[in-house]
């Protein structure tokens, strides 16, 4: 059995929560990174229905990180 590197299985399993950038806001606040040369940086927006339902996480008054970063 080979190893897959995490940033491949994050894509893999969150695809439609992946975000192609370095810097998400929101209610106000912002989150950004600054990438060295080489480094790979990835957000996923965690809190939307794609996020819950991959999480399993999907109900009434249950919480989840907002995003990921990796």
């Amino acid at each position: 059995m080979t190893s897959k590197p995490m940033h491949f299985f994050l894509k893999d399993t969150f695809p439609v929560c992946y975000i192609r950038r370095t810097s998400v806001t929101e209610s106000g606040l912002t989150v950004s990174i600054e990438t060295l040369p080489g480094e790979t940086v990835l957000f996923f927006h965690m809190d939307s229905d794609e996020g819950r339902e991959k999480l399993n996480m999907v109900g009434e008054g249950i919480k989840v990180c907002d995003y990921l970063v990796f």
